[in-house]
C-alpha cells in the first residue's frame, strides 16, 4: 500500500488522491484512487501481465510520463500476492490517460482460511 500511495502521490501533479478500504465476504478491498496521469494502454496491458505473474521487471514506460512505476508496482503485485491465500484476486486496476487510476488491494482473512 505504501507502493501505491508513492506512486500515486508521485504521478499526481494536480488533484486528489484517495484511500479507502471496504470489508468483502471474505476479507478486505483497499482502494488507492488518484486523479493524476493515468497510464498508457500498453503500459495498462503490460502492468496487467505483470500483476498475474506472466511479465517480469524492465524499464518500458508504464505510466503517461515517465519510467520508473515498474519496479515498485511490481513488488506491490508480488506483495500482495504473499499475503492473499486465494492468488486470483490479490491486487487489480483501472487506468485511464490523462484521468487517474486506482488500485485495488484484496486482503483475505486468513482465519477464514486457518492460516
Amino acid at each position: 500500500l505504501v507502493t501505491l500511495t508513492s506512486n500515486a502521490i508521485k504521478f499526481t501533479h494536480e488533484g486528489q488522491i484517495s484511500f479507502s478500504w471496504t470489508r468483502t465476504t471474505d476479507g478486505v478491498r483497499i482502494t488507492v484512487k488518484d486523479t493524476g496521469q493515468g497510464m498508457t494502454p500498453n503500459g495498462a496491458r503490460r502492468l496487467e501481465k505483470i500483476i498475474k505473474g506472466s511479465d517480469t521487471y524492465d524499464n518500458e514506460k508504464i505510466s503517461g510520463g515517465s519510467t520508473g512505476a515498474n519496479l515498485g508496482l511490481t513488488v506491490a503485485s508480488k506483495l500482495a500476492l504473499l499475503i492473499s491465500p486465494n492468488k486470483s484476486k490479490t491486487m487489480t486496476f483501472e487506468s485511464n490517460l490523462g484521468e487517474g487510476t486506482q488500485f485495488h488491494v484484496h486482503v483475505e482473512d486468513q482465519h477464514r482460511f486457518g492460516h
